[in-house]
């Protein structure tokens, strides 16, 4: 369900067409988690958005990621609609973020699993964040997720 309302959020900035959200689906995808889209093409990063701390009912955060994903990723151009059928979307419904503290900065890698933690690095003004599925992909250790947070920060 949420893979098609992705998809049908992303067409409907080239049809004009609003995307509808059944009640039924509001009532299966109405709860409020993290969300974050993933456009690929050719297995590259296309555009990718999400939601960590406003958090929405999933009706309604998923079809806002996917379109700022396609679109509002200012790392990449706009999806052109001739790409849509090239497009590969992920959607993760992530876990409310924990803060972790520690006395010295090192011991950070140590409070991270690769491929099943993911981060969020805060600064003053953005953050980065890193899915489990991209350590993974990258068979990143703890200290690579975190440099690579920092990077996307």
């Amino acid at each position: 369900m949420l893979l098609e309302i992705a998809r049908r959020a992303i067409e409907s900035y080239f049809n004009k067409k609003s995307v509808r959200i059944s009640d039924v689906m509001k009532r299966s995808i109405g709860t409020k988690l993290p969300v974050f889209v993933i456009l690929k093409k050719k297995n590259r990063v296309r555009g990718s958005m999400g939601f960590i701390d406003n958090i929405l009912p999933l009706y309604e955060s998923v079809p806002k990621a996917a379109k700022n994903a396609a679109f509002a990723d200012t790392r990449y151009p706009p999806l052109e609609e001739r790409e849509l059928q090239e497009i590969r979307i992920t959607v993760s419904v992530l876990s409310v973020p924990k803060l972790i503290e520690v006395r010295n900065p090192e011991e950070y890698a140590g409070k991270i699993v690769p491929s099943k933690d993911g981060i969020v690095v805060v600064t003053t003004f953005s953050q980065g964040i890193i899915l489990p599925d991209a350590a993974a992909e990258g068979k990143w250790t703890a200290e690579e997720m975190l440099r690579q947070g920092c990077i996307t920060a």
